[in-house]
């Protein structure tokens, strides 16, 4: 029964080293598959990295993606043609916006100035000043409708 009952041990003990081998094997591989399984994801996310303010040309690169990721590299390439989008007409709006401020400002201060160049009388000063204020209600108006 010694005998029978070491050799039931030693089973035993193999066994459980099989086990321990077999699951460390699994762990190790299922890494391996996974972290080459991830490459693709990783790429796509340093190319999304790369977009900025300055650099949002940048796109995705939907042919390279596997078949599971190819949609959501075509919904970010939309959200980013949305967003150039945004900034082309915030830009146009500024540039609008800059030119309507620029003109009765500039208007406003060459009238000034000129008037401010020689002493005049009181009816030349009233004059000037319901002009300036035409022009800055003129102004307001056009910054309120904006």
């Amino acid at each position: 029964m010694t005998q029978e009952s070491h050799i039931l041990a030693r089973y035993y003990w193999q066994v459980i080293a099989a086990a321990a081998v077999s699951v460390l094997l699994t762990a190790l591989l299922g890494f391996l598959v996974l972290k080459r399984g991830f490459l693709p994801l990783k790429a796509m996310a340093e190319r999304a990295a790369e977009v900025s303010p300055t650099n949002i040309v940048v796109r995705l690169r939907e042919e390279d993606a596997p078949q599971e990721l190819r949609r959501l590299a075509s919904s970010f390439n939309a959200m980013l043609d949305r967003l150039a989008d945004g900034y082309e007409h915030l830009s146009q709006f500024s540039a609008d916006l800059a030119h309507e401020i620029r003109t009765p400002i500039g208007a406003l201060m060459g009238q000034t100035q000129v008037t401010l160049g020689k002493v005049r009388n009181a009816a030349e000063y009233q004059q000037v000043l319901e002009s300036n204020l035409e022009e800055l209600q003129r102004l307001s108006r056009s910054s309120g409708a904006l």
